[in-house]
């Protein structure tokens, strides 16, 4: 909304002219239909469905990763796709706040709480299948692995609160 008045206040325009566009978008939200509104809600709990979804389906992906990859390799690795995928994460909750308004913080870190909990199991999984299977592959630390991903995951979302602010 602030980028809204900040575009609406550099406009040639009469000043009553102004009031009145704010005035209007101000009320928009107030004036929406309740299914609209329901519409706008699905569409939140959709996409944060679908961030859960798609933070499972990753650490999933990374278990033969983590089989064959060691050292900087599967860090680096595991620090471009927690990138890549934080940064969707990102733009989906930049959206919903246009959509909405309110505060959603709180989503992006329940989803990097579910990513860290995922991509932990699954590196305790890569192990004893390493170990079942007799693989020369190190053992990775789960704590280590988690924590990269999930500071690579935070990091889209870091630099936009960041950059809103300065």
């Amino acid at each position: 909304m602030k980028k809204l008045r900040d575009s609406i206040a550099a406009k040639h325009w009469p000043v009553h002219e102004k009031k009145r566009a704010l005035e209007i978008v101000s009320n928009a939200s107030q004036k929406k239909t309740k299914a609209l509104r329901l519409l706008d809600e699905f569409v939140y709990f959709f996409m944060l469905f679908t961030g859960v979804i798609g933070n499972f389906f990753i650490s999933v992906v990374l278990v033969p990763l983590m089989l064959i990859l060691t050292g900087p390799y599967l860090y680096a690795t595991l620090f471009l796709i927690g990138l890549a995928f934080g940064a969707l994460i990102n733009q989906i909750l930049i959206e919903i706040k246009q959509i909405d308004e309110k505060k959603h913080f709180i989503p992006g870190l329940l989803i990097a709480a579910i990513a860290l909990i995922n991509i932990y199991i699954m590196t305790q999984l890569a192990n004893v299948l390493e170990t079942k299977l007799g693989l020369l592959t190190p053992t990775h630390n789960p704590w280590l692995v988690s924590t990269v991903y999930v500071a690579a995951f935070l990091i889209p979302h870091i630099y936009t609160e960041y950059k809103k602010r300065f």
